[in-house]
């Protein structure tokens, strides 16, 4: 069960970094994700993709809360 877990969520994961690609190419995105490193990955939709799936992650635990307050300033 959790092998078919991590596959669906690497294979999501790899979607959305096209389908971002795919929109920059296309001008529906900022251009910056069209950036590529020498082997033809769009690093920075896999950069931008991963942070939000390490935040999702993130909201899914018991502590999220506690985390979250280390980011937004007590005014």
């Amino acid at each position: 069960m959790i092998n078919q877990r991590h596959c669906f969520a690497s294979s999501c994961w790899c979607l959305t970094v096209c389908l971002e690609d795919g929109l920059a190419i296309n001008g529906n995105a900022p251009k910056i994700f069209t950036r590529i490193n020498r082997w033809g990955l769009p690093y920075v939709a896999v950069a931008t993709n991963s942070i939000f799936v390490l935040l999702a992650f993130m909201a899914a635990s018991s502590s999220a809360g506690r985390v979250f307050g280390w980011w937004v300033p007590d005014t």
